[in-house]
């Protein structure tokens, strides 16, 4: 992991996270650790597990496509996710 992505997550740089999958989110824990970043997880089990974990699931896709991952930014965005 290059030490800039290190660096601009702890110092809280990342408006979001976008996880994938539970392995992502996992992998994310351990390689960045938990912050109160806002995730948008694609779809529920992802956000089970990233909540599991400690992260703070804002917005969930609904379909794990480009429309559904943009639906739910745009809900993240609007504050209504």
């Amino acid at each position: 992991m290059p030490d800039q992505v290190r660096a601009d997550w702890e110092s809280g740089r990342f408006d979001a996270i976008v996880l994938t999958a539970g392995s992502a989110a996992r992998a994310a824990a351990s390689l960045l650790g938990v912050r109160d970043t806002p995730v948008v997880a694609l779809g529920d089990s992802t956000a089970t597990v990233a909540r599991n974990l400690g992260f703070r699931v804002l917005a969930v896709a609904t379909t794990p496509d480009g429309p559904g991952l943009a639906r739910a930014l745009h809900l993240l965005v609007e504050g209504s996710a």
